[in-house]
């Protein structure tokens, strides 16, 4: 087959979609198929195509993960896809590069098929100011249900975007597959030791201290002012528990005045954003994985952490139920108390017991690889594009 494939961001770009994007291009050529990416990136006034992606010229909207907006209609863009010559268009945005890819779909009389990353009733705030708030949201969900019904198919990747749909009377099938992983990426048994050593060095010089990772933006959305909240409430230095923060984001310099309102320097330490490739060494050198956001499809980042053999510690979210499996491959949390004794718990397990959880984990975590991925959409395809014969 021969897809291509519009989203707004891709890597160099760190975020989940940017990921999950190129975790799925992987996939599709490694089961044989032709792939163009269709994305934004480019500050020139032309476009082009380098190593099967067509950067398009674009502006960088900086209030929203740094996303690229380019113009939706371009002719330039709409000959270089007929070149291509796709069998199908998959979409993984609503801006301006997805609508351009509904257009060019109908256009070209190609199946399309839509995969909704982001709850957007949840990120309208950095859209628009707070007066806004409200119009723009119904705006919003006005375009939402328009491109939701372009679509022959929905992909979504929890059943958060079912819910979604549904609240909004959005009267869309929604087909449900996990997000992935590069799984080979995040493979510790063979990393630098070195390196490895020199980290521990630096974030556990004595060896005796439990690390919790979270990576992420660190956004509202995110809720990790809960996180510092609960640590401040429940966690003091004797119990030897400290929590990573990787990541950067607008409410960073509230996150950190609160470390320090709360006197939690030596408990939490914002590490800033880390190079996707080398993220895997803090993970391996932590104990555990946390998050408490509310506003997720499918953490991407948890997944990344559970192929590193972390136990996910995971505030209880109805939306995203059976993704952490109590004691299979975490722990569920409804408050301080609860978070507390988790960690506690998992602190005082024999070496020997960590050990083999861990493996457990790892395990567990090898169907989230990118061939899966990539099989379970190739169905979605041949599928869409025989209802289109």
């Amino acid at each position: 087959m021969k897809i291509a494939i519009f989203t707004d961001t891709y890597p160099p770009d760190v975020n989940g979609v940017s990921a999950h994007v190129k975790n799925l291009k992987d996939g599709l050529i490694q089961r044989g198929h032709d792939v163009l990416i269709i994305t934004t990136g480019t500050h020139k006034r032309k476009q082009f195509i380098k190593d099967g992606i067509l950067k398009c010229p674009s502006i960088t909207f900086k209030r929203f993960y740094n996303y690229g907006i380019a113009n939706p209609i371009s002719y330039g863009r709409l000959n270089s896809i007929k070149k291509f010559n796709p069998d199908i268009i998959h979409i993984h945005t609503e801006f301006s590069i997805g609508f351009s890819g509904a257009m060019i779909s109908k256009i070209l009389k190609k199946p399309l098929v839509y995969t909704l990353h982001t709850i957007w009733d949840e990120y309208i705030h950095y859209i628009a100011p707070k007066p806004l708030i409200p119009i723009v949201t119904k705006t919003s969900l006005k375009y939402a249900r328009f491109i939701a019904n372009k679509a022959a198919e929905v992909i979504g990747p929890s059943e958060r975007v079912k819910t979604f749909f549904k609240k909004y009377d959005i009267k869309k099938d929604v087909t449900i597959i996990s997000n992935c992983v590069d799984t080979a990426l995040f493979d510790n048994s063979n990393l630098d030791k070195d390196r490895l050593q020199n980290l521990k060095s630096l974030y556990n010089p004595k060896d005796d201290m439990t690390t919790i990772v979270f990576c992420g933006r660190i956004g509202k959305e995110k809720n990790i002012e809960t996180l510092v909240n609960f640590f401040g409430s429940e966690f003091s230095v004797e119990d030897k528990v400290q929590l990573l923060i990787i990541g950067d984001g607008p409410y960073r310099d509230l996150i950190e005045n609160l470390i320090k309102t709360l006197k939690m320097e030596s408990i939490i330490k914002c590490i800033g954003v880390i190079p996707n490739k080398d993220i895997v060494y803090y993970y391996t050198i932590s104990d555990m994985y946390i998050t408490a956001s509310l506003s997720e499809n499918h953490s991407i980042s948890m997944i990344e952490a559970m192929v590193c053999g972390l136990p996910v510690v995971h505030i209880f979210d109805v939306e995203n139920q059976g993704q952490v499996i109590e004691n299979v491959n975490g722990f569920i949390f409804t408050s301080s108390k609860e978070m507390y004794d988790i960690i506690k718990f998992y602190q005082n397990k024999t070496p020997k017991e960590k050990k083999n959880f861990k493996k457990s984990i790892k395990n567990y975590s090898k169907h989230f690889d990118i061939l899966t991925l990539s099989d379970k959409i190739i169905e979605v395809y041949k599928r869409q594009i025989e209802k289109a014969l």
